[in-house]
Formats: structure tokens, sequence, C-alpha cells
């Protein structure tokens, strides 16, 4: 495998010299590792377990509120707690992240509408889809968009239900919980700091979706991408809203 740096300069992935050029780049160490096994679980060790390391990681002032975790399954904010990413897996929190052409709108408005934003509008609507790296981009219509949909932030009206998109079947885990890394200048786009005060706005600093394959198969751009609504039955309800009030006391305590 060989790494193209921004000066062009090209470095094998096993050599010495790799980490110390990216942790030059990054202004930070870093290193270019193998994933290790999810048996190996002191390699994925690093997790969130203080209001402080959580307001670093999503890059929050001292006085912000934290993100309401009422919607977070336990596993997952167990895991978090524990380990800097599930082991076994490179990737945040789940496997695929959704995110509709919507929600990405209602973002760009609200930095539009902050005097304190001087960045040139970077992407159709003021911002651009790239800098929150959805896995599949919805446009939504009367088939995902349920009619107790919030107008601005449509997808998190999909948790707990299903979304059928190409041959793929994806249920819908948790909203998608926001860190710094949008807000970072990348290749074409500038820094924009304020971004993260607009990710804290009327969807709680929450955007897009996670979802898991329950079913594999093949995407293609313009593929339909259809909602299934599931109903949860009583003990599944009264569970989840008895999840959602400890959540949210635990995390009142952290913050």
């Amino acid at each position: 495998m060989l790494v193209t740096l921004p000066d062009g300069e090209e470095l094998a992935g096993d050599d010495p010299a790799l980490g110390a050029r990216l942790s030059e780049l990054c202004g930070r160490r870093v290193a270019l590792v193998p994933l290790p096994p999810a048996h190996d679980r002191r390699a994925f060790r690093g997790g969130m377990v203080s209001g402080a390391a959580i307001r670093r990681e999503l890059g929050l002032g001292d006085d912000d509120p934290l993100p309401d975790a009422g919607d977070m399954p336990l596993r997952t904010l167990a895991s978090v707690a524990r380990y800097s990413t599930p082991p076994g897996l490179f990737a945040d929190l789940a496997p695929l992240q959704l995110l509709t052409t919507t929600a990405v709108a209602g973002v760009g408005a609200a930095l539009a509408a902050d005097p304190h934003d001087a960045a040139v509008e970077d992407g159709p609507g003021g911002v651009a889809v790239r800098r929150f790296r959805p896995s599949v981009l919805v446009e939504p219509d009367g088939a995902t968009a349920p009619p107790s949909a919030a107008d601005a932030f449509p997808e998190r009206c999909w948790v707990g239900h299903e979304v059928h998109v190409g041959a793929a079947r994806l249920p819908v885990t948790m909203p998608t919980v926001r860190c710094v890394v949008p807000t970072r200048e990348q290749p074409g786009l500038e820094r924009r700091r304020q971004l993260g005060r607009a990710l804290g706005g009327p969807d709680g600093r929450f955007l897009g979706v996670y979802a898991d394959v329950a079913r594999g198969g093949e995407v293609r751009v313009g593929d339909e991408v259809r909602l299934d609504l599931r109903e949860p039955g009583a003990w599944a309800a009264a569970t989840t809203r008895v999840r959602r009030a400890v959540v949210r006391t635990g995390g009142r305590l952290l913050g």
C-alpha cells in the first residue's frame, strides 16, 4: 500500500518514516496501523467517561450543554465509555450513516443566519455534504418522511424503523452525534468554526442517523429509498422510556 502525501511524496504503508510525516501533517501524534482483531479489546480502549472528555471530543465549550443521548442504545453508550471505536471496527459507532438533503439544507440555513460565519459557501445550500461523510445521501419525499417528521431533520423519525435502499435493508439505530471533524479544513474547504454552533442548534448536536445492515445488497445512485415503519410492542415501548430516563439522568450528572 502506498500513501500519497499532499506534497506528492509517496511512502509505503510499512515505511518507518510514515508515522512521523503523518504526525507532522496532523499536528498530533498519529500512526497508520492495521485493524486489530475484535478479541484484542486492549487495542480499542480509550473511551469517554467524563463530561470533560465528551466536550473535548465534540469540540464543545465548558458551558455548552452535552447532547441529549436519550435515543442512544445502552450497548452503544457502554461501548463509547470503554472504547475509542467498537472492537473489531474502525468505524465510529455503526457501519453506515444516512443523511438527508433536507437536514444539510437546515444546517446551511443556520450558518447563513450566523453573522460570525465569514466562510464562503462551500456547497449547495451553503455547506458541503462531504463535511459530514454520509454513506447514503437521501432526498426525502413521501416515502421517507412520515407525517410526524420534523420538517428540517426528517431522518430523526427513522430511529427504530428500517430503511430499504436498493436491495439493502438497514435498521436505523440512533441519531448521529457530531464531533468537531466537520468544522475542520479539508481539501477545497475552509475551516468553519461556526458550523459547530449550527450543529448545536435545532437538532441538539445530531445530524443524520446511524444504521446497521440486516440484509446486504447493491445500492446505486438514484435508487428508491423506502421507510418501513415498525410499531414497537408495549414492552419495548416501556423499556425505551425507562432507558431514555436513565440515560438523560446520567447525562445531567456528567454535565
